[in-house]
């Protein structure tokens, strides 16, 4: 009782001494990539010159990148909303730091920041739902969940880390009872800026709309009215919310059609099924002939098919997968390379165990919950179970949105094992304690466990020749990651200010870091650019030239272990660079003197054009 009573008196206190306490193990760990300038990837690296391009004087409402794609730039789908912190925070910093200093205490800053507001809303969720002796344990361990945490971790400035904590503000407001409107407008709010930010967003969108729905369609006792009000408002505020944020975001004069960002078609669609569920809600408030569950549902349903059928008549295209246009080799030689956007079974091994154990932990802590004869309401376990659910199938799809799914598992899990511990303490046995407490431990350490075992069945297996192959695998990565170092980017500065073609992988930093220009980074909008890029290192040196003369290519950069390039290299053996590497350069590119990692050719533009000097 007394540390009950000290833990609700200190609440806010021990949540803030956890989150310092973990940021700075965090930091520990990461050091050495804070110092090296290393960010979390690619989008990361190209989120920083967004915004210092912004802060430069690019106008807010153009966030193509100019250094790319010459001389049209590179178009781009990302938000402003996620460069307003990273601008502020770089804008305050300059002058103590400088610009460059700015930077980098931005880029583990603004993640610490972020990561503190998911643990807050994991702590204020946990102890809504279960105490505060939950809570406390849910935000010690969140950062044991490497999938969340690597969102959320300093170097990670992209936009994956805000979504975390949109998902986790809509739960919160979720949970708030009573006949408040206020949750309702925060969630509408939420999921609002969240499509903003990402159009990835949408299913959850609909998931939790639905599940206010589902409150009003089959009511408790006297909650028909107030549940009506409530969904009604959700809708209304993020149909509100969207359409301002458009505006403010891509101006009044923004008229395109895009599938992979809320555009016209989608706030049309969100106003129409918004009305219906609103004009819905009235009408069977003022007739009670009509208030029942069949007709709210139908209401709800038509509201549904209101909105699928307002981006079905304008734009057909946009129901579909956002990549279904793709171009067949960006999306050979790209896209189906970016693990993250692939379903869970495309993943790597250890990826599959972590994610796999925090899953298995979710769901036994639910399936024990469930079967619980405690305070909580039967309807609010079985919308959490719905929530969990529904979001390990989004992320079996889309492996990056299993972080959703993960941070549900979380806080369930922790409850469960403090309920574990207890039965151990209350255990007559020694075997039946130790069950308990180990069942509990396996709870709090979900992926450390399944990794485990997971790594050791592989090693159990491997033979000696798989051994030596892993040996060289690993040298090949650790080539890769020279490759990838900033340092090695950093030294093509070395080249006059040009027109460099460089991989998708590798672009982002050269823009980051040097002042060159590329033809494109790994970022779909711009596929026309990316498939010159592909096309350049896989056809023949005698097409390829055709690319480099109509790009202006002043030299062709890259570094050898770049596994990109080692894809290219081993599916067009012919290709351009499986000639380079072979000895067989072309006559129009000349060596140049190496520098550090980076390989480079500079392009005579004489021999190009098949003159001779």
């Amino acid at each position: 009782m007394a540390w009950t009573a000290i833990t609700e008196k200190h609440f806010s206190k021990l949540i803030l001494a956890i989150w310092l306490i973990t940021s700075l193990l965090m930091l520990a760990v990461l050091r050495t990539q804070i110092s090296g300038w290393v960010m979390g990837d690619p989008d990361d690296q190209l989120r920083m010159v967004q915004v210092r391009d912004w802060l430069a004087g690019q106008s807010w409402f153009d966030v193509s990148q100019h250094r790319m794609n010459l001389p049209d730039g590179g178009p781009m789908h990302w938000s402003r909303i996620v460069d307003l912190p990273l601008a502020l925070s770089m804008l305050a910093l300059r002058p103590f730091l400088g610009i460059e200093g700015a930077e980098l205490a931005t880029a583990v800053l603004v993640p610490m920041l972020t990561y503190g507001a998911a643990l807050f809303l994991v702590a204020h969720i946990s102890r809504r739902l279960f105490g505060t002796g939950a809570a406390l344990l849910a935000s010690a361990t969140l950062w044991t969940s490497f999938l969340v945490v690597q969102q959320l971790a300093p170097m990670r400035i992209d936009h994956h880390g805000w979504q975390i904590v949109l998902f986790l503000t809509c739960l919160s407001a979720m949970l708030v009872g009573g006949r408040s409107l206020f949750p309702a407008i925060v969630i509408g709010t939420a999921l609002a800026l969240w499509l903003n930010i990402s159009i990835e967003g949408l299913p959850f969108a609909f998931v939790f709309i639905l599940g206010l729905g589902l409150r009003w369609v089959w009511p408790t006792s006297g909650e028909a009215q107030g549940a009506g009000r409530i969904v009604a408002t959700a809708c209304l505020s993020f149909a509100a919310s969207s359409m301002v944020l458009f505006v403010a975001t891509q101006g009044v004069s923004a008229t395109a059609t895009y599938c992979d960002t809320v555009s016209p078609p989608h706030l049309w669609a969100f106003v129409a099924a918004s009305a219906l569920i609103a004009i819905g809600v009235l009408v069977t408030e003022r007739n009670a002939s009509l208030s029942t569950p069949v007709a709210r549902a139908c209401i709800g349903l038509l509201a549904g098919l209101s909105g699928a059928s307002m981006v079905y008549l304008s734009a057909p295209q946009c129901m579909s997968d956002a990549f279904a246009d793709l171009d067949p080799v960006v999306r050979q030689y790209w896209f189906n390379r970016g693990l993250e956007g692939l379903p869970f079974w495309a993943q790597l091994p250890e990826s599959i165990h972590m994610a796999t154990g925090g899953i298995a932990a979710g769901l036994l802590a639910a399936a024990y919950w469930i079967r619980q004869k405690d305070d909580m309401p039967l309807r609010a376990k079985f919308e959490y179970l719905v929530l969990l659910i529904a979001s390990l199938l989004i992320g079996a799809l889309v492996f990056r949105t299993i972080v959703y799914a993960l941070c549900l598992s979380v806080i369930l899990a922790t409850a469960i094992a403090i309920n574990l511990y207890k039965r151990a303490e209350a255990g007559s046995g020694l075997g039946s304690r130790m069950g308990w407490r180990i069942a509990a431990t396996l709870l709090l350490l979900p992926a450390t466990f399944a990794s485990s075992i997971g790594n050791g069945l592989s090693a159990s297996t491997a033979s000696a020749e798989t051994v030596k192959s892993e040996v060289k695998t690993e040298d090949f990565y650790d080539q890769i990651r020279k490759c990838q170092r900033p340092k090695t980017i950093m030294q093509l500065r070395a080249l006059p200010s040009a027109q460099l073609m460089a991989p998708l992988d590798s672009s982002p930093a050269i823009l980051q870091f040097t002042a060159h220009k590329v033809v494109a980074t790994g970022h779909h909008r711009n596929q026309d650019a990316m498939r010159d890029v592909i096309n350049a290192f896989i056809l023949p040196p005698e097409q390829a030239r055709a690319i480099f003369a109509r790009r202006k290519i002043d030299y062709l950069a890259a570094c050898a272990a770049s596994f990109e390039l080692m894809i290219y290299e081993n599916d067009a053996p012919n290709g351009l660079w499986a000639q380079i590497k072979k000895g067989n350069v072309p006559v129009w590119l000349k060596p140049a003197q190496n520098i550090g990692g980076n390989l480079v050719w500079k392009v005579d533009p004489l021999a190009l054009a098949g003159k001779t000097q």
